[in-house]
């Protein structure tokens, strides 16, 4: 029998947590023979190699000096599936033991074609928060136009966030553009599972345990005001083409101001940590303003005089606005530092 579902793994040099993601998709309480587990990695390691064929995981390498792109790796796994729907897991998240289970579930329905789950946090080897205070599904139609609160639920809750939470049927992912994109991918996932005819399901179990460590949101890096900006600089420049790729892709479908927003978004970030001068400054105030002319300040912004004043701002003093999300970067580093060490005592 053919697996219904593949779930795969992709890791980048991080040997340390692979074998602990496996393992998860291993101890699952689906049974064995309804799917099937691929990893896609840029290393050779005898180890961890003997363990995955010893449990009949599919171990695929590929060389990073040809490809380097979170968007390749999927590909290369997905085109090596056989099951119907696709689980991703990066490797320094797991899954909990009745992911899979409630996954073949939900997809025994011929409707479903996306589905993103809730996920906690996974600190030092524990799982100690969880995501949204809510409960139950939240259902969108394939065949139908987003209404008002679809786009704010949509956006409220970020459910692009954290490729290891999304499941989808292998049919509507679009390898071509998938193949394009070096970081966000599940971004690229996300917006092709709302825009195609199928329905997404969208719920707040906590199937995915998402990692927390020094290596994917390190502080040293942020520590002083200029290596903050250097860093987002580093980070959004690294991007920007991304965002791009994706807005253009999708501009004019179904998903139009919700993918709006978050390309208005993602390009004035990249713009207030350019070290473009002059002509990030020009960039940043036609592009606030294009935002200001367009419907999706009626449908996310609501407060105009909002953007107004953080255009103004960034024209007088862009170093002022910096120093402002720098103030609320640590702030909010503070209260999760605090938040992980009262959870985890």
């Amino acid at each position: 029998m053919e697996p219904k579902i593949s779930v795969i793994i992709s890791s980048y040099n991080r040997k340390e947590f692979i074998r602990a993601a496996v393992q998860s998709v291993m101890d699952q309480t689906l049974r064995k023979d309804l799917y099937e587990i691929i990893v896609v990695k840029n290393f050779i390691d005898g180890e961890i190699d003997s363990f995955l064929q010893q449990n009949n995981v599919k171990n695929l390498y590929y060389s990073p000096d040809i490809a380097r792109g979170a968007g390749t790796k999927a590909v290369k796994g997905i085109k090596a599936s056989k099951g119907d729907v696709i689980c991703f897991l990066d490797d320094d998240d797991v899954f909990s033991n009745d992911k899979l289970e409630e996954v073949y579930k939900l997809f025994a329905d011929g409707r479903i074609g996306f589905y993103h789950n809730g996920h906690k946090i996974y600190y030092s080897g524990k799982a100690i928060d969880g995501t949204w205070a809510d409960s139950g599904n939240y259902y969108l139609t394939g065949k139908e136009a987003f209404t008002d609160e679809d786009i704010k639920f949509l956006a409220k809750h970020q459910f692009w966030f954290n490729s290891s939470s999304i499941s989808m049927r292998k049919g509507i992912i679009d390898l071509e553009l998938l193949g394009k994109v070096n970081f966000t991918i599940d971004y690229y996932l996300a917006f092709m599972g709302i825009n195609s005819n199928m329905d997404a399901v969208f719920d707040y179990m906590p199937l995915t345990l998402y990692g927390v460590h020094n290596s994917n949101g390190s502080k040293s890096s942020t520590e002083d005001f200029k290596k903050f900006c250097d860093s987002h600089n580093a980070y959004n420049s690294s991007r920007i083409d991304d965002h791009i790729a994706l807005f253009d892709y999708f501009k004019g479908k179904k998903v139009g101001l919700l993918l709006g927003k978050y390309f208005f978004k993602k390009k004035l970030g990249y713009l207030l940590f350019s070290s473009r001068g002059n002509a990030a400054k020009i960039d940043y105030i036609k592009t606030s303003f294009d935002l200001l002319k367009s419907d999706i300040k009626l449908k996310m912004y609501g407060d105009i005089a909002e953007a107004i004043g953080g255009c103004t701002l960034f024209l007088i003093s862009p170093n002022s606005l910096r120093r402002r999300l720098y103030k609320m970067y640590l702030k909010n580093e503070e209260e999760r530092e605090r938040l992980l060490e009262r959870r985890q005592g």
